[in-house]
């Protein structure tokens, strides 16, 4: 008895050729063939899910593994849409080592009564799951069938053949040795030491975590993935974030923050957004101003300081819009820029 897929005498679920038992399960593909999943939502003309029919017919009537000369028959398949849904598992048209390569499937239908137009479509392996919606029409082709090449040395097949030194490139006397060597240095010069060395451009760790302890023993950092997070850890040590100027780490570095058991300690201008790029409150520590507040729309207040006697500076560069509050208690608005500007 054939399986589901009518291939003679194959037993998918003992993966061995035989007799099938006719109570036995329905046999799946054979070991490294690939699939493509159909699957469809379907309408009425009501907008109501729909019933019918699909059939996909494969242009191939057989398939061939080209290493074992198995052979899998093809078959049409009719698919049953019920409640608008449709989901079919068929061979892909490509499998590597399989002939014909890229051999089409017609597909017909009829939903809620209706005969849907025919269109012959591929299934590459590539793409193991797609909707019916989205096959694009092609040209039906039965595909291109593999040719075995025969091999020969000099012109004589298979038993008949006769190797001689110069057939098969060999080597002068203690010329091996020589290349044997220059390969043992060139493979050693493309690894990495187990201990020591330098690693240079690109390098790819496999694993989920990777950690760097300094060579005294007196701090070190990782990153551990821990559940659905990836944490960055450091031991023993403070954090410095710089910046540099330049690609390869040198140039200009400029500081921006220092981690340490205290809390972070933020360096220069910090700048506070709703994503990456744009700015809502602004703390400056060059200029001393905290340009802070905007909701509804308003602009930002520009909290320049505390001035430790009553009134509005006397003295200093002042921009409009700072804000000052004095020992008073009453705050300050310069309204126009200048030394010191005009305060209300």
């Amino acid at each position: 008895m054939n399986d589901a897929w009518n291939i003679p005498g194959y037993t998918a679920q003992n993966g061995a050729w035989g007799t099938l038992d006719s109570n036995a399960p329905i046999a799946t593909f054979p070991p490294g063939v690939a699939t493509v999943t159909v699957t469809g939502h379907l309408l009425d003309s009501d907008g109501r899910p729909a019933n019918g029919r699909y059939t996909f017919d494969p242009s191939a009537d057989r398939l061939v593994d080209t290493a074992t000369a198995v052979i899998i028959r093809m078959k049409t398949k009719i698919v049953n849409v019920k409640d608008g849904l449709l989901s079919v598992t068929l061979i892909a048209s490509d499998n590597t080592g399989f002939s014909p390569q890229n051999f089409t499937y017609r597909v017909k239908g009829v939903i809620a009564g209706q005969t849907q137009d025919a269109i012959d479509i591929l299934l590459p392996k590539a793409i193991p799951e797609v909707e019916l919606g989205n096959l694009v029409p092609v040209a039906t082709s039965m595909g291109t069938v593999y040719t075995p090449t025969v091999w020969t040395v000099n012109d004589e097949p298979g038993p008949n053949v006769v190797l001689t030194a110069a057939d098969v490139d060999a080597d002068p006397a203690g010329s091996a040795a020589a290349a044997q060597t220059a390969a043992v240095a060139d493979a050693a010069s493309k690894y990495v030491p187990l201990a020591g060395g330098t690693l240079t451009g690109g390098l790819t760790l496999d694993g989920a975590n990777f950690t760097v302890q300094r060579e005294d023993g007196e701090g070190a950092y990782r990153l551990r993935v821990t559940g659905d997070g990836l944490d960055f850890e450091v031991g023993g040590m403070d954090v410095h974030v710089s910046a540099w100027s330049e690609g390869d780490f040198t140039g200009a570095q400029t500081n921006v923050m220092r981690w340490e058991p205290a809390g972070p300690h933020l360096i220069g201008r910090t700048q506070f957004g709703t994503n990456p790029f744009n700015a809502v409150h602004d703390l400056d520590a060059g200029t001393g101003v905290a340009s802070l507040g905007a909701k509804n729309g308003l602009a930002n207040v520009r909290l320049a300081g505390f001035k430790d006697s009553a009134g509005a500076p006397p003295t200093g560069t002042w921009a409009a819009g700072d804000v000052v509050l004095d020992s008073a208690g009453a705050w300050h608005l310069c309204t126009a820029a200048g030394t010191p500007g005009t305060w209300t």
